[in-house]
């Protein structure tokens, strides 16, 4: 922290932390309410954070809510019973298929951000965002194109009028059309 600071560093952006299988850099997440032990404790976090506000830096951690790992519990809950009340936190057609990023990594279930257990699992009273809110200053979501306009009007709305603090909040977009970027 010291060295970072010497370099007039503001805000240290950190990949995400949640538990997860070895793929993907944590962006497949098994565990959306616990940190991966490759990448700490919530102690450690804790010390991080107090830390960097100590020296005036703020911490901007990187969350993956489009899809999660195949390996995660509610997802396989949901796969292998229909009747499950996460079923539809996921899309499953009528033959029991499900939708994954991009059509192309099948161990990335997408999640249907339009359900509302979801919503209140991820942004709600208790959610991941409460518990992480405590030791971060803000959050990057991965890949916000693929994000319900709606998922993320509500998930501002939710930081603005339930935490204690502000939180900052900036979304990953890329596009391979290179003429778009430029308009």
């Amino acid at each position: 922290l010291e060295y970072l600071k010497s370099l007039n560093v503001g805000v240290i952006y950190m990949s995400p932390i949640s538990e997860s299988g070895l793929r993907y850099d944590r962006y497949a997440a098994t565990n959306h309410m616990q940190i991966d032990p490759n990448a700490g404790t919530f102690k450690d976090l804790k010390s991080l954070s107090e830390k960097a506000h100590k020296m005036g830096m703020y911490i901007v951690l990187d969350v993956a809510f489009n899809h999660c790992s195949d390996k995660n519990p509610i997802f396989q809950e949901a796969m292998t019973n229909p009747n499950s009340k996460y079923r539809d936190w996921f899309y499953f057609d009528e033959k029991g298929n499900y939708r994954y990023w991009y059509n192309e990594f099948k161990d990335m279930p997408l999640f249907n951000q339009y359900n509302k257990e979801f919503q209140k699992y991820i942004y709600g009273e208790n959610g991941v965002v409460e518990l992480l809110s405590e030791y971060v200053d803000g959050f990057r979501l991965d890949a916000v194109k693929h994000i319900d306009a709606n998922f993320y009007k509500e998930w501002i709305q939710t930081l603005r009028d339930e935490n204690k603090k502000e939180l900052f909040t900036v979304g990953e977009y890329w596009s391979a059309d290179v003429n778009r970027l430029h308009r």
